[in-house]
């Protein structure tokens, strides 16, 4: 059997991301996101015809509704 060489953590405490990446020079590509950072950006792709619908007003319901009934 062989004889494993270990030695004790010289750190009393759990090191956060920043810490660590200075500690050990890892990491250099990351880049941390701003407090303003909302996640990835959609596909920017709305279905024809129905995304209109979803985000219209009461009132542009109606004149939509009625312009639809006259032009028929």
């Amino acid at each position: 059997m062989n004889n494993l060489n270990v030695k004790p953590s010289k750190y009393t405490q759990k090191m956060n991301y920043n810490e660590w990446v200075k500690e050990f020079n890892v990491g250099s590509g990351y880049v941390e996101p701003t407090k303003y950072y909302q996640g990835n950006a959609g596909p920017g792709i709305k279905p024809i015809g129905v995304a209109n619908y979803l985000t219209e007003t009461p009132f542009e319901r109606f004149f939509r509704i009625i312009f639809n009934k006259l032009t028929k």
